[in-house]
């Protein structure tokens, strides 16, 4: 991997609050150099990885995430280099203090991080949205319901429809974790289709009674959007938002349309709404997990993106 800008040059004019002149001739040589036409050579799975690695980096300077350092040297020295892979982080070890807020109870962040990541103790299967619970969820729960004062009748989710892990988070955190429904199943007494028929009417009152919407179906997924990644150069327009916000607005809207779009006829209105939008999707865990389960059924994943494009899907 070959240096297309120099690193310490670039971040010494970031330390002095961003060269303007100086980020948007970078963008321009990097663009320039022709990287990019590397996306044909990935396989179409790892093209998804590398959008979602992306948009997760976006993602988490938006927020303020405490992983983002894990993270940015990858990126930058990708960035600046002739490559355009991303390798994630060997070893993530994540600053939890500052997500937390401070009235987490110290004896609770023990409890939480106690337990050893290398047992993997007995479990039953799980799948993306179903996850049977953990016997440290259920002490925490009892912590959570105790500490709190729930009736010993109430339903734990109705009181507190997140994981217990989320209220020792700070607020800004604290929103972005999902609702859960803690339940029994009982799969001796009945059959499957009466289970399931339970669960479809239930949904809909749990949803209702939590004031949760029901997210649509990742629809859309097909070698035509594929194609439209590609075209769409969401790849480098991923690269192009980071280096936005990493940057000090330095690479603009205006810039990143006669870069890469110099071309096309898109107004500002239409690159923020429709591209930089479609490009985030790729943050969104259940689209890129629907991406990989469509390339898998077709067949297509480990084939070149230009190969892969070839295929109907």
């Amino acid at each position: 991997m070959s240096m297309i800008v120099d690193i310490d040059d670039l971040i010494l004019h970031a330390e002095n609050n961003g060269d303007d002149k100086e980020h948007k001739e970078s963008f321009l040589k990097i663009y320039a150099s022709g990287k990019y036409e590397k996306v044909s050579e990935l396989s179409a799975l790892n093209l998804i990885e590398q959008l979602r690695i992306r948009a997760d980096i976006m993602e988490m300077l938006n927020i303020g995430s405490p992983c983002l350092h894990h993270y940015l040297p990858n990126w930058l020295a990708v960035y600046l280099s002739d490559d355009i892979y991303i390798s994630e982080p060997e070893e993530l070890l994540v600053d939890v203090s500052a997500m937390l807020s401070p009235e987490a109870k110290a004896e609770m962040v023990e409890r939480e991080f106690s337990y050893s990541s290398d047992d993997h103790g007995e479990v039953l299967s799980s799948l993306n949205s179903i996850t049977p619970i953990h016997v440290r969820n259920i002490i925490a729960m009892a912590e959570v319901a105790k500490s709190y004062g729930f009736n010993g009748n109430d339903s734990y989710s109705y009181r507190m429809p997140k994981m217990p892990f989320a209220t020792l988070l700070a607020e800004r955190y604290k929103e972005s974790m999902p609702k859960l429904v803690a339940v029994n199943i009982n799969i001796e007494s009945f059959s499957d289709k009466e289970i399931l028929d339970d669960m479809a009417s239930l949904l809909k009152k749990w949803r209702s009674e939590l004031s949760v919407n029901e997210e649509k179906d990742c629809k859309g997924i097909s070698s035509n959007a594929l194609r439209k990644a590609v075209n769409n150069k969401y790849l480098p327009l991923l690269d192009a938002m980071i280096a936005h916000k990493l940057f000090n607005g330095a690479i603009s809207d205006l810039v990143i349309l006669d870069v890469l779009y110099p071309s096309l006829d898109i107004e500002l209105d239409a690159l923020r709404k429709t591209y930089k939008h479609q490009a985030m999707r790729f943050s969104d865990v259940r689209h890129v997990s629907a991406w990989k389960r469509t390339l898998v059924k077709s067949g297509v994943e480990h084939l070149t993106i230009k190969d892969a494009l070839t295929k109907k899907f």
